[in-house]
């Protein structure tokens, strides 16, 4: 074991692959080894590549090189990855790995005990979602000479293929495009039954599905009753308050209400939020009329400092 492991080391060090900790590195090599089941067991067990095919194409085939692959339990595999993306700094091994996340869960693989917490899994995938970003969009010359990138590229190449035009069934030139287009208007447009036997749309029964379901009502954990509307209400509100501005209304010197939102501001007089303390509300003849109608004479002298949000503190 110790031969081996050495032998596989010394592979990944005299690379040009980043070690980001070669502690990690040596665990990932050592647990590959040691958790070998030696042989295939149907339906439990993956073939992997230590050295990964990805990176040593020389020792991709395991039937010359069978040093490098290992039996290892769908969950022993699963881990295996992580300890490679802790180990070395690759796009591929972080791509693998995520994909396997996603995937070796919903085959049924690996159950959700298995997978590492998700605290980390999300910043494995806040690595690689910057990482992709920077391959997508890293420079290079092109075969003409010119400066282009991956995104670029593939934003010509779907370009070109939905404007590339050919004859339709009915002898029109058309682009997959137009195509597109129409055929989703046609989807749209579909006549239907919905569940009171009424003669609908596809579209106009997906939006009254739609909001039967965000208005139906239920019962939260505080046994209240509300609805996905409701909810999302409440949530927007929250954002609103956490983004928006406090104050203390004053008069004169002393204050009435503390530390109310923009909202309530308004509701006490829409004119509020413009005074200050040299110009305090209601000094005006505009302002005195206004709050007259109001019947709020008594805001007369009012004005306002902004002061700390308290969603933030």
């Amino acid at each position: 074991m110790k031969n081996l492991k050495n032998k596989i080391l010394q592979e990944f060090l005299n690379s040009d692959i980043k070690i980001v900790s070669q502690e990690k590195l040596e665990q990932y090599i050592e647990y590959c080894i040691y958790n070998d089941q030696k042989h295939r067991i149907k339906g439990k067990t993956a073939y992997h590549h230590i050295l990964p095919k990805s990176l040593f194409g020389d020792y991709k085939n395991l039937k010359e090189n069978p040093w490098n692959g290992t039996h290892l339990v769908y969950s022993d595999h699963y881990y295996a990855h992580w300890l490679l993306t802790e180990a070395i700094d690759d796009y591929d091994m972080l791509y693998a790995f995520v994909k396997m996340h996603k995937q070796d869960i919903g085959n049924g693989r690996i159950i959700k005990e298995d997978l590492i917490p998700a605290d980390e899994f999300a910043l494995i995938v806040e690595k690689q979602t910057k990482e992709h970003i920077i391959l997508l969009t890293k420079e290079f010359i092109d075969k003409d000479g010119k400066v282009t990138s991956i995104a670029k590229e593939a934003g010509k190449k779907m370009t070109k293929t939905r404007n590339k035009e050919y004859l339709n069934e009915d002898g029109e030139i058309t682009t997959s495009y137009k195509e597109g287009h129409i055929r989703m208007a046609k989807t749209r447009t579909t006549k239907v039954i919905d569940y009171k036997g009424d003669e609908t749309s596809i579209q106009m029964n997906a939006t009254k599905k739609a909001k039967n379901t965000i208005l139906k009502e239920f019962i939260d954990k505080d046994g209240n009753i509300t609805s996905i509307a409701k909810e999302a209400g409440k949530k927007c509100s929250l954002t609103k308050l956490k983004s928006g501005k406090f104050y203390d209304v004053y008069y004169k010197d002393a204050i009435m209400y503390k530390c109310i939102p923009r909202k309530d501001v308004v509701a006490i007089s829409d004119s509020l939020l413009k005074t200050s303390q040299n110009k305090p509300l209601g000094y005006t003849q505009r302002a005195k009329i206004s709050m007259n109608y109001r019947k709020t004479m008594h805001l007369i002298g009012l004005y306002i400092k902004e002061t700390n949000n308290p969603l933030l503190s």
